[in-house]
Parts: C-alpha cells; sequence; structure tokens
C-alpha cells in the first residue's frame, strides 16, 4: 500500500471514529480535494497534511503513525518501537547535533553559515595539530568536505 492510500485509509476512519463529514474538516481543505486524498488520488503537503491533522483533532505525526500503521499491518505499539530504534540510531550517530546545526533562532540555517562554521571547526582542529581523517572523524564530516575546507585554510 503506499502512504497516498495509507492517508486515505486514516482519514476515512477518522472520520467513521468521530463521526465526522469531509465538510468537517472544510477548515483544512476543500470537500473536493479532501474526497481526492480519501481516494488516494492526490497527494498532500506538509503543510496541508499539518491543517488536515488539526481539523480533525490529532497531531500531525499522530496521522503519519496512524498511516504508517494502514501501510505496515503492524500496530501503533510495532510503529512506535521502530521510531525509538530509528531515533536512538540517529543519535548515536550524531544526528541531533547536525539537526540543531540546521536551525538557527527559529528558522532553517542558510547554507553558507553551516559551511563557516564547518570551516571554523576544521581550522581548529588543523591547528591543534589534527590530521584531516582525524579531523573528519571528530566533526562526524565526510573526508571529501574536510580535504576542502582544509585547502581553504591558509
Amino acid at each position: 500500500m503506499s502512504l497516498s492510500q495509507g492517508l486515505a485509509a486514516t482519514l476515512r476512519a477518522i472520520r467513521a471514529t468521530k463521526g465526522l463529514a469531509q465538510n468537517d474538516l472544510a477548515s483544512a481543505t476543500g470537500r473536493t480535494f479532501l474526497s481526492r486524498i480519501e481516494r488516494a488520488k492526490s497527494d498532500v503537503t506538509l503543510g496541508k497534511l499539518e491543517e488536515i491533522a488539526a481539523a480533525a483533532g490529532f497531531d500531525a505525526i499522530t496521522l503519519m503513525v496512524l498511516c504508517s500503521v494502514a501501510n505496515n499491518d503492524k500496530t501503533p505499539e510495532q510503529i512506535l518501537k521502530l521510531i525509538e530504534t530509528e531515533l536512538s540510531e540517529f543519535r548515536s550517530q550524531g544526528g541531533f547535533e547536525n539537526l540543531t546545526s540546521q536551525v538557527v533562532d527559529g528558522a532553517v540555517a542558510s547554507r553558507a553559515n553551516i559551511r563557516f562554521k564547518r570551516q571554523l571547526a576544521v581550522q581548529e582542529c588543523r591547528n591543534t595539530g589534527m590530521t584531516q581523517r582525524e579531523t573528519a572523524e571528530k566533526l562526524k564530516l565526510p573526508k571529501s568536505t574536510v580535504a576542502d575546507l582544509w585547502n581553504l585554510i591558509s
């Protein structure tokens, strides 16, 4: 089953459970568009998904978990365990530090800002006598990125 089909099934189930008509979700999207979503004939943007979820009384993440339940024939608990495992792996690989560096003052950081911060970090490692390989391992950057930034330092 595709994600679109999972969303279609999820929205239908939510409406049936809560006794909602398509018009009850009209604050998020038009009835015609909602009908197309519920027939898996249209995809939605993340913004639209948030609006539909809110109109249905759910968080968008909960809606996505329910879609995954419909798609994978797994229980919500199995899906949440999978999410927990993936988040743990992401954390152990330094993903949360990388994620934090991607956000500045509540907005996505500019790539130039990120590159400048990386350049400073590489320069600091180089100044302490580290090799490019050691720098790449310490900063969890590809060796090619370290090499590019290494050569920018005079």
